[in-house]
């Protein structure tokens, strides 16, 4: 499909380019890099310049296997818990739980099937987000066995 046909449809379909909103990025592994084009696209009249992460549907997509979704998830998150952990004492705990899983557990769910093939690393950071909720949830400690909350909660 050629630049007018895709320009065409858009407009038959009443939407408006955005130049100014286009990103792009380059998904290959570093030793391939050198066989990347020139660092930027022209789209319609406008130079674009690659970026190291693009968002999409709220999943931010770069070329280190997710690493800036899951730091600003788990950023994201304990920010929430944060805030929940300031109020908590006023809620009764299936308040607390609804909370929770609104707001925690929600997002790590969503889009998780874009977290397939995670490293370890990665894991171990989203699962120190739902140990964390947990402990609030039951109000446990940091050094208490997480393993049996878990369980509990499930």
């Amino acid at each position: 499909m050629g630049y007018c046909a895709k320009f065409g449809w858009m407009s038959a379909n009443r939407l408006q380019f955005n130049a100014a909103k286009t990103e792009f990025l380059w998904l290959v592994p570093p030793r391939r890099r050198h066989q990347l084009l020139p660092d930027h696209l022209v789209v319609g009249s406008v130079q674009v310049a690659p970026v190291a992460s693009a968002r999409d549907l709220g999943v931010y997509l770069d070329s280190n296997m997710m690493k800036t979704h899951v730091t600003r998830l788990v950023s994201s998150c304990f920010g929430i818990l944060r805030q929940i952990r300031s109020i908590r004492r006023s809620l009764p705990r299936s308040t607390l739980t609804m909370l929770i899983s609104c707001f925690i557990m929600s997002k790590l769910d969503y889009c998780n099937v874009a977290l397939v093939d995670l490293t370890r690393c990665d894991l171990d950071r989203l699962q120190s987000v739902i140990n964390a909720a947990a402990r609030l949830t039951v109000g446990a400690q940091h050094y208490d066995h997480i393993s049996p909350l878990l369980v509990d909660l499930h």
